[in-house]
C-alpha cells in the first residue's frame, strides 16, 4: 500500500488537475505572444515605408531590418537614459555598417530618439573613427607596437646642453643614465625652440651613478637636457602613438 506523501503527490500531479492550468498558461502564452508580434510587425511595416519612400532596394532592407529588431529589443529591455545611450550606439554600428544616417534617424525615433541627439552621437563617434584610423595608419607605417625610440645623447657631456625632437606622442618616457653625480635640468618647447619650459619633473638629481626613468604626458615638439657638470650622460626617449 503506497505511504501518504506518495498518495498525496499522485493527486497533486494528476492529468486531470494539471489541464486546466496548462491551458490557462496557454491562453496567457498566446496573448502575450501576439502582442508582441503585433509590435514588431507594427515596426516592420513603419520601416518598409521608410525605405519605399527613400527608394532602397529589396536586396539593401536586411540591414534596417536588422537595425530596428535591436531597436525593438532595447525598448522591450531599458527606458530614460539607459535606452538613449544603448539606441545612440546601436545607431552608430549601423552607420558604421554603411546605413544612411538619415534613414537611421527617421527609424531610431521610434525609440525615442531624436536627431540633435543622434548627430551628436554621430559626431563624436566619427572623431573616434578619424582618430583610430590615424592610429592604425601609424602603427601599420611604423611597426605594431605604434611608437618609436628616440637616441639623444650616448655617454656624453651636456654641460652645454643637448637638444632632440618630439613627435605627436600619446606618451612617452625619458630614460636617464649618469656614470656620476649630476643634475640635470630638462627643458621642453611648444615651438620648435624658439620658447622653452622647464616642467615640475625637472630638475633630476643623481647623488652618484646611476638610472632614472620619468613617463610624461605633456605635448612639446623639442626636448633639452642641460648637466651641471661634465659626467657623462645616456638618454633616450621612448614614445607611443
Amino acid at each position: 500500500m503506497p505511504s501518504k506523501r506518495a498518495e498525496r503527490w499522485r493527486i497533486k500531479t494528476s492529468p486531470d488537475l494539471w489541464h486546466p492550468r496548462l491551458e490557462a498558461l496557454h491562453e496567457l502564452s498566446s496573448s502575450l505572444i501576439a502582442q508582441t508580434y503585433t509590435s514588431i510587425d507594427q515596426l516592420y511595416d513603419y520601416v518598409a515605408r521608410i525605405l519605399d519612400e527613400n527608394g532602397i532596394p529589396v536586396n539593401q532592407r536586411l540591414l534596417y531590418r536588422s537595425f530596428v529588431e535591436e531597436l525593438w529589443k532595447l525598448r522591450e529591455k531599458y527606458s530614460g537614459r539607459t535606452l538613449a545611450i544603448e539606441g545612440g550606439a546601436v545607431t552608430v554600428k549601423y552607420w558604421l555598417y554603411g546605413g544612411d544616417r538619415q534613414i537611421l534617424y527617421s527609424i531610431a525615433k521610434l525609440i525615442g530618439l531624436t536627431p540633435d541627439y543622434l548627430e551628436k552621437v554621430m559626431e563624436e563617434a566619427s572623431q573616434m573613427t578619424i582618430t583610430e584610423a590615424v592610429k592604425t595608419a601609424i602603427e601599420e607605417t611604423i611597426g605594431s607596437k605604434g611608437g618609436e625610440t628616440i637616441n639623444i645623447c650616448s655617454n656624453a657631456d651636456i654641460s652645454a646642453g643637448v637638444e632632440a625632437p618630439l613627435k605627436n606622442y600619446e606618451r612617452w618616457t625619458l630614460y636617464l643614465k649618469a656614470q656620476d653625480a649630476i643634475t640635470i635640468n630638462i627643458y621642453l618647447s611648444p615651438d620648435d625652440g624658439a620658447t622653452w619650459y622647464e616642467p615640475e619633473e625637472s630638475p633630476v638629481t643623481f647623488q652618484a651613478a646611476g638610472d632614472k626613468l620619468i613617463e610624461f604626458g605633456y605635448d612639446a615638439t623639442r626636448i633639452k637636457l642641460v648637466g651641471s657638470n661634465t659626467t657623462p650622460v645616456t638618454a633616450h626617449i621612448r614614445g607611443v602613438f
